[in-house]
C-alpha cells in the first residue's frame, strides 16, 4: 500500500515528504528527548512550530512541513493535529512573523466579472474579445501561468490547438481537458487538467473557448492566434489586461497577469481546497504560493 500510495506523488514530492518528515521525528527525539509517538500531541507540534520559525525557516516551508505531519496522520486513519485550533493561530502568528510579503493580490470572481463587462464595452464581439475572454477565464479557472498560453521568452509550454480534447454528453460539448505535455519545474512529466460547462455562469472557460474557436477555426497550431496567425506573445495579453485593471480603477502596482493564478489558489482555497491539492493542481514545485493565502484558507 505505502509502494502504491507513494506512486500518486510526483518523486520530488516523496522525496520532500520524507525529509519533512524524518526532520519532526528527529525534533521529538533529539531536540525535544521525548519517544516519538502517533497521534502527535498538539503541544508538541506547537514547539516544532516555533523551532522552525526561530531556526528561520519560511512561512511557505512551515505549511510545507505541517502538511507532512498531516498527511501522515490521515494515512493511519489519525485525529490530525494541525487541525487544532492553537495549531491554526501560531500558524497566524508564524505568517505574520516571517511570512514574505507579495505585493500581488488575487484577481477575485467579481473582478473577473468586471473584466468581462468592460472587454465587451472596449471591444465588443469582435475578435479580440473573443480572445481576451477566452485566455482570462482560462488562466483564472485553471490557474495557468502566462507563459502557458502566450508566447514568453520561448514557446516551450505554451498549449497547441491539439492540447484540447473536448467532453461529450452524446453531441453536446460538457467540457473540455486540457493536456499540458510541459510546464515550468514539470521535469519531463504531463500533467491534463479538466474543466466542466456551467450554464450561465459567465465566468464559463467552455462557453468562452468555444466562442473563441467559432473564431478562430480548428487548424492545428498554438491555441491563441492572433488575426494574422501568429501566437499571442506575453506582452500583448499583459498590456491588455493592464488596460481592464486601469478602467476598473484597480491599483495597477498590485495586479498582473500572475494575479490570475493567485486568484485561482485563492479561488481554490476558498472552496475547501487542501494545500496539497492546490499544489498539485496549480503544478507548483513547492508550497510557496501560501504566502497569498489568509492562514484560515489553509487547509492541510
Amino acid at each position: 500500500m505505502t509502494e502504491l500510495l507513494q506512486t500518486s506523488l510526483a518523486h520530488s514530492s516523496v522525496q520532500a515528504y520524507e525529509r519533512h518528515w524524518y526532520n519532526f521525528q528527529h525534533f521529538v527525539a533529539i531536540v525535544l528527548g521525548k519517544p516519538f509517538q502517533l497521534p502527535a500531541r498538539p503541544d508538541i507540534l506547537g514547539k516544532y512550530m516555533s523551532h522552525l520559525c526561530v531556526s528561520g525557516y519560511s512561512y511557505a516551508t512551515v505549511v510545507s512541513m505541517l502538511s507532512v505531519v498531516s498527511f501522515a496522520h490521515k494515512l493511519r486513519d489519525l485525529p490530525d493535529p494541525t487541525a487544532y485550533f492553537i495549531i491554526q493561530k501560531l500558524l497566524v502568528g508564524i505568517k505574520n512573523a516571517v511570512g514574505r510579503n507579495d505585493m500581488r493580490s488575487p484577481i477575485t470572481v467579481v473582478i473577473m466579472k468586471k473584466f468581462l463587462y468592460y472587454i465587451g464595452l472596449l471591444w465588443g464581439e469582435t475578435w479580440k474579445a473573443k480572445l481576451l475572454r477566452a485566455i482570462y477565464t482560462m488562466m483564472f479557472a485553471l490557474g495557468l501561468r502566462i507563459g502557458e498560453v502566450a508566447k514568453s521568452a520561448n514557446t516551450e509550454h505554451t498549449v497547441q490547438m491539439a492540447s484540447i480534447s473536448w467532453i461529450l454528453k452524446g453531441r453536446r460539448i460538457v467540457g473540455f481537458k486540457l493536456h499540458l505535455a510541459s510546464y515550468k519545474f514539470s521535469g519531463g512529466e504531463t500533467q491534463t487538467l479538466t474543466i466542466r460547462t456551467v450554464p450561465g455562469d459567465e465566468l464559463c472557460p467552455v462557453t468562452a473557448l468555444l466562442e473563441y474557436l467559432a473564431w478562430r477555426g480548428g487548424e492545428q497550431g498554438f491555441l491563441f492566434l492572433t488575426p494574422s496567425g501568429k501566437v499571442v506573445t506575453r506582452k500583448w495579453v499583459a498590456d491588455h489586461l493592464k488596460q481592464l485593471i486601469s478602467v476598473t480603477g484597480l491599483d495597477h502596482t498590485k495586479y498582473n497577469t500572475h494575479s490570475m493564478r493567485i486568484g485561482a489558489c485563492t479561488r481554490w482555497a476558498q472552496l475547501g481546497a487542501t494545500v496539497t491539492e492546490i499544489k498539485l493542481r496549480g503544478r507548483w514545485k513547492s508550497f510557496a504560493f501560501t504566502k497569498y493565502l489568509r492562514p484560515k484558507e489553509v487547509v492541510f
